[in-house]
């Protein structure tokens, strides 16, 4: 069962895995940066071109806490979701659709994030049959005007089978 870093594993996950796409993609050539960031990051232009991912609501998945509590033993797995948006950053407009287009393929081709990508930049956090899956989930406006920000960006769910406080 994942442990308690499991959350921040995940955010990292999805970035190692963008990033490792880019290094494979024969088509590009520019050097995309990418880091994790909070709302008021938004403010200032991280980098020239890349990507950048903000995780906005962690919550708990309410459909698989259908399993007892014991009051001996190991404690349930808490199951939970992560939403997020990447964000993409360039020198133009379409630069910056383009990189996001870009990234939007690469999470639909690759939508499970394994564990040895999820234990790379946070070491033993998930076990090795434990996996994470990246589905789109588009950002009501409401939601997406209190990012305060109009960037261009994409929505995700990143949904976790279980975590271990």
């Amino acid at each position: 069962m994942a442990t308690f870093r499991g959350i921040a594993a995940i955010g990292t996950g999805v970035l190692a895995l963008l990033d490792d796409a880019w290094a494979r993609d024969p088509f590009v050539a520019d050097t995309m940066e990418t880091s994790l960031i909070r709302a008021e990051d938004l403010k200032e232009r991280p980098f020239a071109f890349g990507v950048t991912l903000l995780v906005h609501r962690v919550a708990v998945s309410g459909t698989s806490r259908n399993t007892p509590p014991t009051v001996d033993g190991p404690r349930r797995p808490l199951s939970f979701e992560v939403d997020f948006v990447v964000i993409a950053w360039g020198p133009s407009v379409q630069r910056e659709l383009e990189l996001l287009g870009w990234c939007m393929r690469v999470l639909d081709d690759e939508p499970v994030l394994t564990p040895a990508l999820l234990n790379r930049a946070v070491p033993s956090v998930f076990a090795a049959t434990e996996i994470v899956q990246v589905v789109a989930n588009p950002l009501p406006l409401a939601a997406h005007s209190r990012l305060g920000d109009d960037r261009l960006s994409a929505a995700y769910t990143a949904r976790a089978a279980g975590l271990e406080l």
